[in-house]
């Protein structure tokens, strides 16, 4: 690519554009890049994580820069922003309906919170990115199971993530279940705060 030179691609469901910064030897390069997404289908496991994003139609719009002589250079001054909708998808790693039945039968809601999938309606991201590390500034489901709410971070160049979140089943008074998702990302641990359930009628 020549110094300075803008790229720029369009079509459907994707558009893109960039420029390429390079600087004297002694200064680093700058890459920029901007692109939306509209409507492109989900249908693996979106990062590989314990808790994840299986299914949905996603449309997004994101802008990044970094600078650097390397991947790694580039990964750590990397910034930015995200924000995207997933419509009509679902999340693998816990189960609101199977939570929500055991709730009201008074049972184990283990079950439910080590595996199975939920689906829901939509899901608003909004991220941001400083000096490698994405933010997530709020992240929030609903479907017919249930909602949650997301927070927190992932470093890209440590390749570490933590994520919290607060899941409510679909119940009249559903108890407000806290989730920590922490450690490599290649492994990170998944824990439940059930404080609240403990409260349930019968209990």
């Amino acid at each position: 690519m020549e110094h300075g030179q803008r790229m720029s691609h369009a079509y459907s469901p994707f558009v893109y554009a960039g420029q390429w910064r390079p600087r004297p030897s002694s200064t680093p390069p700058e890459l920029a890049f901007a692109g939306t997404l509209d409507g492109v289908p989900v249908e693996h496991p979106l990062l590989g994580l314990p808790i994840d994003l299986t299914h949905g139609l996603l449309s997004a719009e994101f802008r990044l820069s970094g600078r650097g002589f390397s991947r790694a250079a580039m990964l750590a001054t990397l910034a930015g922003t995200l924000k995207a909708n997933i419509e009509h998808g679902r999340l693998q790693g816990f189960s609101l309906a199977q939570i929500a039945s055991a709730w009201q039968q008074k049972a184990p809601l283990e079950p439910g919170l080590k595996g199975g999938e939920t689906p829901f309606d939509h899901m608003r991201l909004n991220t941001s990115i400083t000096a490698g590390v994405a933010h997530v500034d709020s992240m929030h489901f609903t479907g017919k199971d249930g909602e949650g709410t997301f927070s927190g971070s992932i470093n890209l160049p440590d390749q570490t993530i933590d994520l919290h979140a607060v899941l409510r089943p679909s119940l009249p008074q559903p108890p407000a279940l806290g989730l920590v998702l922490s450690g490599p990302v290649s492994g990170p641990t998944v824990l439940w705060d059930l404080a609240e359930a403990q409260h349930r009628p019968g209990n």
